[in-house]
């Protein structure tokens, strides 16, 4: 079909050599890591990160229609099971949910409050909240973030049905990181649609700093949970009453936002620079002796700093930046983008998942192609 060319295939082969050349560096000069750590690296390049090219490069320019109308699709699903779970049909969706995965491959370490029907989750623990497709309600507020900045994106950031549908579900997930990420490309749709700095957009943000105040889902659940986090963090004898159950009986020492971004730190330090691969939960905890991955960590910031290093993290942002700055020509933008990443990435671990990482080859797979065009048409005139 002519889609595919020599071009597209370097993209990949010259970020392999980057990415192979990074960790054959980084394993064998400077953080002296096994043999284990080295394949491991090598098959998350083929099961993660070429599965995102592999993404990039069949949709190619109509990547951002495609995505925002398949979870616009199933948006529209999950409100429906939605209505059902707030009319006290939660046992009936559990039940469902419990038979269509008995039928499925199991799953490990899965919650006894947990159902799935592929199309919408429900969990009691998430009775108010709306999980959609995704595993629980932030991670379907992540998703619900990108479909609709991919949908502005491709229709010139017109405010239509779709956004407002999206909008709404993203409501319903009444999670906080999705929030503050929406309260960024609100502002930056208010730019791109000729807003300017003025007393108006004072006042906006004044009753958004209230609103993050004193709405409890926002500014005291995050305070709260910061305030836990490191409490739990310094409670030694705690965690390793914990770590004694779980090693008995299975599963793994739940950490937090803030918990796990400074235990992260803590155990790796400088090593953060470069990071230690995907095997750092193997490596051994200096404080209680067990490895890292008996510990749930839940920052996907340090998360995937532990995994490529600071350098790693700020080649994806650069890319992440970088198509806001081809598609609109400002810093602006790209600071806008790069802010509604930082804050998606520090609630759900899509750094280091296919979602992320497609942000490495979208500005040079898939934008771009439609001044191309234009131009094309234009001669041929």
């Amino acid at each position: 079909m002519k889609r595919v060319f020599k071009e597209d295939l370097l993209v990949f082969f010259y970020f392999m050599v980057g990415y192979l050349l990074l960790i054959f560096v980084r394993n064998y000069t400077i953080n002296f890591l096994p043999f284990s750590s080295l394949i491991s690296d090598i098959i998350f390049l083929f099961k993660f990160i070429l599965l995102s090219y592999a993404f990039c490069l069949a949709l190619k320019e109509n990547l951002f229609y495609q995505f925002s109308t398949v979870v616009y699709h199933l948006t529209l699903i999950s409100l429906v099971f939605y209505s059902v779970q707030l009319l006290g049909g939660g046992n009936f969706l559990f039940s469902l949910g419990r038979t269509v995965m008995g039928v499925l491959p199991p799953i490990n370490d899965i919650t006894d409050t947990y159902s799935n029907i592929i199309v919408f989750t429900y969990d009691r623990i998430h009775s108010i909240r709306n999980s959609g497709f995704a595993w629980e309600p932030g991670a379907f507020g992540c998703f619900l973030v990108f479909a609709i900045y991919f949908h502005l994106l491709q229709n010139d950031f017109k405010l239509d049905k779709r956004f407002f549908i999206l909008s709404i579900a993203l409501a319903t997930t009444l999670s906080t990181t999705a929030f503050v990420s929406y309260a960024v490309l609100s502002l930056f749709i208010y730019r791109q649609k000729g807003g300017s700095w003025n007393m108006g957009l004072v006042a906006l943000f004044t009753i958004m700093a209230l609103a993050f105040i004193y709405l409890p889902f926002l500014g005291d659940k995050i305070t709260q949970t910061y305030k836990e986090d490191l409490e739990k963090l310094e409670d030694f004898e705690s965690i390793k009453f914990d770590l004694q159950y779980y090693l008995e009986n299975g599963g793994e020492v739940k950490m937090n936002r803030f918990s796990s971004a400074v235990f992260t730190y803590r155990h790796l330090k400088e090593k953060l620079i470069l990071g230690v691969g995907n095997t750092y939960g193997d490596i051994p905890s200096t404080v209680y002796e067990v490895p890292i991955s008996n510990f749930n960590l839940s920052n996907s910031i340090f998360d995937f700093m532990a995994r490529f290093g600071l350098v790693g993290l700020l080649f994806l942002l650069f890319q992440v930046g970088r198509l806001a700055f081809i598609k609109f020509g400002s810093y602006e933008a790209s600071f806008y983008q790069i802010v509604i990443f930082l804050g998606l990435g520090f609630g759900e671990p899509i750094f280091a998942l296919p979602l992320g990482l497609i942000f490495i080859f979208i500005p040079y797979l898939c934008v771009g192609f439609e001044e191309e065009d234009d131009e094309e048409q234009e001669i041929g005139a």
